[in-house]
């Protein structure tokens, strides 16, 4: 199965951060649920939402570059997981190509 190269955000999420933690807290107010992502799923899904298609390459190179590594195989993985994690709660959606 083919992955995704594009993926859209869902709407009207509220985002929430703390000063003295690097997690995330996302609430869908049309869900009833609530979610805690690291940082760096947080900057994951800012890249994946703006709209644009991107390669899991291009996802892995563009976040190493943020948290200033090198692209590995644990950041593929960890990107790989990380989007279906959030395509699973609903955070994003995989657009067909």
């Amino acid at each position: 199965m083919r992955e995704p190269s594009q993926w859209t955000a869902a709407p009207d999420l509220v985002w929430t951060s703390y000063p003295d933690s690097d997690e995330w807290v996302v609430y869908d107010p049309f869900s009833p649920d609530v979610h805690l992502l690291t940082s760096s799923a947080r900057v994951l899904w800012t890249l994946v939402a703006d709209g644009q298609p991107h390669s899991i390459e291009d996802l892995v190179r563009t976040l190493a570059a943020t948290l200033d590594r090198a692209p590995d195989d644990e950041l593929t993985e960890f990107t790989r997981e990380t989007l279906a994690s959030m395509d699973h709660d609903g955070l994003i959606r995989p657009i067909a190509a």
